[in-house]
């Protein structure tokens, strides 16, 4: 099956028009509710992976501004070492709070983090944040 059913390309203005198929419109069509965008430019001054991937989970609750996650899956998605998942403190000082100051400095996010306890022991992660209208120019 041929995915695209015509190409047309406007000379000096360097736009391309595509045609799909039938078949495969009603699933680009879906494609706008289940995936998250954001400007590229936004991120692109990010060093740290773990900068990047908060980064990119907090865009996907922008609308809501909180990003609530149980440690489990913030190590799975962080890709933690495991001496990070049996204590909290070198997950919070070597992954979280890095990964939050360069938000600070270096995005529109300003961002805070809240450990919610079981007990004794830190269940879940509760990220509160907001983007400025504007990023700040570094003179």
């Amino acid at each position: 099956m041929r995915w695209i059913t015509s190409i047309s390309y406007k000379n000096g203005d360097g736009e391309v028009a595509l045609a799909f198929a039938p078949e495969i419109a009603q699933f680009l069509v879906q494609l706008k509710k289940h995936f998250t965008s954001y400007q590229l430019s936004k991120a692109a001054a990010l060093r740290s992976t773990y900068s990047w991937r908060l980064f990119e989970n907090l865009e996907r609750f922008r609308e809501t501004g909180i990003w609530e996650v149980d440690m489990d899956r913030f190590h799975t998605i962080m890709e933690t070492p495991k001496s990070y998942r049996r204590n909290f403190n070198d997950a919070r000082r070597f992954v979280i709070d890095p990964a939050l100051a360069e938000l600070a400095a270096k995005t529109n996010i300003t961002a805070q983090v809240e450990p919610i306890r079981r007990g004794r022991k830190i269940d879940r992660l509760r990220f509160t944040f907001e983007n400025a209208s504007q990023m700040k120019l570094a003179l």
